[in-house]
C-alpha cells in the first residue's frame, strides 16, 4: 500500500508540472485570448 501510495503520489505531482509549463506556454502564446477572455 505504501509503496503504491508514494507512486500515485509522485505520478500526479509529475503531471501537476507538466501542466504547469503547458499553462506557461500558453499564457506566452495566447495572451491575446486570454485577454479576451478577461474583457468577457
Amino acid at each position: 500500500k505504501i509503496t503504491s501510495d508514494k507512486k500515485t503520489a509522485v505520478s500526479e505531482i509529475h503531471l501537476f508540472g507538466l501542466q504547469l509549463k503547458c499553462t506557461d506556454k500558453n499564457c506566452k502564446g495566447k495572451s491575446r485570448e486570454l485577454k479576451l477572455y478577461e474583457e468577457l
